[in-house]
């Protein structure tokens, strides 16, 4: 895709390093309202580009059809319009030495949507599913102008929808990069599976159903892997399918009583409204409603299924109802402390799975202080 040669930055001050949000003014790159897509970067020391970048996928949901996708325009997570001052309240995370790239998010379709004509949403305005778009023009940047194609590790990062997109896309990005850089994943909270509500909603309305309209409403198939869809078609969009197909090494971190799923997919009532940090309101989960929650973490963890993942993988499964990853340990290490392991172990097998009462399906045992309390 070609680059526009015009570029607005905001560069701010973070660590002694310079934090630019760059947006990239090119028409094939568009949010959801049309405005042009943006990318927060944060250069290393490397000036060539050597060394460890972070290319981390910003989350935020999903909108499941047109009126969601208007309304989400109106919204940080829909236009660019408040990009620069994103970047103004952020600092640069990681070593000086490394490489930090934001893609924020603003396709509600975790950078899946490649429709190439604007929606007439209404008779004054149009509407953009450009997500896949957006991530291919802001590698196309940083390959041109930031020596992208010079970096030794680049890992592929992201929470929750970002986290997702983290499954689907990392393929893609190694593809892009010289095959002598090494490229790993780290979806975060993003292994959202695929299962009904159990009776707590009609049947009808299912995060499955909905995902399968994501994927049909913003032309997904275009962006996601062709070996995938052959046997799965839209299944591909959700991350239990996708991983049977990756080829990139991946280390999963997520909790298997995943907080936003017991709230979104199986709409347990009395999660519902729950905060996702503390303070937490106290349980008010019935029986069968601890039950359920119970089942959750049999339900991940068989879809999940990490035994038979690549020797090249790894993971930090948690047992604590959390969106996210807690601030507590297992095996003696947290959550960064094992990826770490991992990553510098050169991806050998390096799983961390918290049990319960000895089961690793068993649960939720409440393991650290930020994650909701269970019963």
């Amino acid at each position: 895709m070609a680059l526009a040669a015009s570029l607005a930055a905001a560069v701010l001050s973070a660590a002694g390093r310079s934090y630019e949000y760059i947006s990239l003014n090119n028409d094939d790159a568009r949010c959801l309202d049309g405005s042009f897509y943006g990318i927060l970067v944060c250069q290393g020391a490397g000036s060539n580009g050597s060394g460890t970048w972070t290319l981390d996928f910003q989350g935020g949901g999903w909108c499941y059809s047109k009126q969601e996708c208007a309304a989400r325009a109106a919204t940080a997570l829909g236009s660019s319009a408040t990009y620069p001052s994103v970047a103004a309240r952020k600092g640069c995370r990681g070593a000086g030495g490394e490489t930090t790239v934001d893609f924020l998010y603003c396709d509600g379709a975790s950078f899946s949507g490649n429709a190439l004509e604007p929606l007439q949403y209404n008779a004054s305005f149009k509407m953009y599913y450009r997500g896949s778009r957006n991530m291919d023009v802001g590698l196309d940047f940083l390959l041109a102008h930031y020596g992208l194609a010079n970096a030794d590790t680049v890992v592929v990062t992201g929470r929750s929808a970002g986290g997702l997109a983290t499954f689907l896309h990392t393929d893609h990005i190694a593809s892009r990069l010289p095959a002598a850089t090494r490229v790993v994943g780290n979806p975060t909270c993003g292994f959202f599976i695929d299962h009904g509500n159990d009776g707590y909603k009609p049947p009808s309305v299912t995060y499955p159903s909905r995902m399968q309209a994501v994927f049909e409403m913003q032309n997904a198939s275009s962006s996601l892997s062709p070996e995938c869809q052959k046997d799965l078609g839209w299944q591909c969009i959700m991350a239990p399918h996708a991983v049977k197909y990756i080829k990139t090494p991946m280390f999963i971190s997520q909790s298997r009583f995943d907080q936003w799923q017991l709230n979104n997919e199986l709409f347990l009532p009395c999660l519902e409204g729950q905060s996702y940090g503390p303070p937490y309101k106290p349980s008010v989960c019935n029986a069968t409603e601890d039950a359920s929650i119970t089942n959750w973490g049999k339900y991940l963890m068989g879809q999940l299924n990490y035994t038979q993942l690549p020797s090249s993988w790894g993971g930090w499964v948690d047992a604590c109802i959390i969106h996210g990853v807690s601030t507590g340990s297992i095996d003696g290490k947290t959550n960064a402390q094992a990826f770490d392991a991992w990553l510098t172990g050169n991806g050998t097998t390096y799983w961390s799975v918290f049990k319960c009462n000895g089961s690793e399906i068993a649960g939720p045992c409440n393991t650290a202080p930020d994650c909701a309390p269970f019963p």
